[in-house]
């Protein structure tokens, strides 16, 4: 599952931040490489339900990118794969949909609806690509792009 060692101490030590109480579950999931998220949701039997029901830090899920600015929001999008945000958006709310697909420009708001639409991923990839949304989302608060601090307690 790890190709160094280095990667394996990086993650005994977020686990023992989970164990600890300074780090929910989910943000360890969310920083996970893809490779090993899926091993530990297909090893570990997840229940299939996806991040948008679980709590990244206290005040922050996958359902609070609704909180972030028009302008955060669409630094994000351009950070995120298409075809995350269209596995993302098939476990997201209709609120979050909304904000989401309101900061974009008609033409990509009309292609990722209809693969909304017509896409049918697994529990799995939903979870997968919120992940790595998720993910983006402390990378550029850790960047200074995105301002988290109004809303997080």
């Amino acid at each position: 599952m790890f190709e160094t060692e280095e990667q394996k101490a990086r993650l005994e030590e977020a686990v023992d931040k989970v164990e600890r109480g300074e780090m929910a579950l989910v943000a360890l999931l969310a920083v996970l490489e893809d490779k090993a998220l899926f091993e530990i949701l297909y090893k570990n039997e997840i229940p299939q339900t996806p991040l948008v029901e679980n709590t990244l830090s206290p005040g922050f899920s996958f359902e609070d990118i609704a909180k972030l600015t028009d302008q955060e929001i669409q630094r994000l999008l351009r950070e995120v794969s298409q075809k995350d945000q269209v596995m993302a958006l098939k476990g997201a709310s209709d609120e979050l949909m909304e904000k989401i697909l309101g900061n974009m420009s008609e033409r990509v708001r009309s292609f990722i609806e209809s693969e909304v639409a017509f896409a049918h991923p697994g529990p799995e990839d939903v979870l997968v690509a919120q992940a790595r949304i998720v993910r983006q989302v402390f990378q550029l608060t850790g960047q200074g792009k995105i301002d988290m601090s109004e809303w997080q307690s």
